[in-house]
């Protein structure tokens, strides 16, 4: 029983969607594995938080004995409703969120479901995304309460990225206390771009805070932080074009000479006229950075009060 509920013979299914679709990983670890009773000169290895708080001294899933054991009222709730999912085409977006507000509200029972899975770890970063988004300080201080579990890494890797984009020291110190050194990089490069978008030395300094070599920067820079800060600054230059275009076409009296002239005045914003006098044309440029200032405008031509987007070239190998 499962809250009341019998557990469900989908519950296999319900894994297989979630992970269906997964990409950008590449350790998820194995189960069941017994845990290590530690002899001379050996720690004790973490056990399941699901397992401690009942008393459970190993962390296999013993055929769904935990799920059922630990298993809330709201969590089978929950269950039954990504039941309902299963048959829906491309529901797996709408899984993963239903998931990240599960972990937020029942984190013990999540991580019990899922021990049946041997994609744990991908589940746990991406529900912890979605929860981080949502509840950086909530997530942050469950995971500072909770100690040491297995699956943390995989919390904490989530959560980083949404943490870096208020508080880059914090999101520093919780990298570095990631111990699964492929966690560690998930976890550096989505929190690299909150970094990178300052520059590349700012980069470097929070990747040796993390506890990661000199080495790493191309490697993880290269891996896709650098794409997507280049698929940003290609997003706001056009932005930038197609709002002075509305505004012009709206009647307002705006030339600029210059790239940074064109930023200015659109930063302000633009009033349109006659009968779009009550328009304002503006582009919110507030937590742009200098860099992302500087390639941004590399990506415009500014001629006679024409805007015009220009797509960076790739360059020669």
């Amino acid at each position: 029983m499962v809250g009341g509920m019998k557990l469900r013979r989908s519950v296999p299914l319900l894994l297989t969607a979630l992970t269906a679709g997964v990409a950008g990983f590449s350790a998820g670890r194995m189960f069941p594995v017994a845990a290590e009773t530690p002899g001379p000169g050996k720690e004790a290895k973490a056990v399941p938080l699901a397992a401690r708080e009942s008393g459970r001294t190993t962390n296999e899933p013993a055929a769904g004995k935990g799920l059922a054991r630990a298993m809330s009222p709201q969590s089978a709730r929950v269950l039954a409703r990504l039941e309902e999912m299963l048959p829906v085409n491309d529901s797996q977006w709408l899984m993963m969120q239903e998931m990240g507000q599960w972990l937020a509200e029942c984190p013990s029972d999540v991580l019990g479901f899922l021990e049946l899975s041997p994609r744990r770890d991908e589940l746990l970063h991406r529900a912890a995304s979605i929860w981080g988004e949502r509840d950086a300080r909530g997530i942050s201080e469950w995971l500072a309460a909770a100690g040491d579990f297995e699956g943390r890494d995989a919390i904490v890797s989530g959560m980083a990225e949404q943490v870096a984009r208020d508080d880059g020291d914090a999101a520093i110190a919780w990298i570095a206390s990631i111990k699964d050194p492929q966690q560690k990089l998930i976890a550096a490069q989505g929190a690299g771009y909150s970094f990178y978008r300052h520059s590349d030395e700012a980069t470097r300094e929070a990747f040796q805070k993390m506890g990661l070599p000199d080495s790493a920067f191309d490697s993880i820079v290269d891996e896709g932080v650098r794409g997507r800060y280049q698929a940003y600054q290609s997003r706001n230059a056009q932005n930038l074009a197609s709002v002075h275009q509305a505004a012009r076409a709206a009647g307002a009296e705006f030339a600029p000479q210059s790239a940074a002239e064109l930023l200015e005045g659109l930063s302000k914003g633009i009033s349109g006229a006659g009968q779009f006098s009550g328009s304002l044309f503006k582009v919110d440029t507030t937590n742009w950075t200098a860099r992302e200032i500087e390639d941004t405008l590399k990506l415009l031509e500014v001629s006679d009060g024409k805007v015009k987007y220009k797509p960076e070239q790739p360059k020669a190998p």
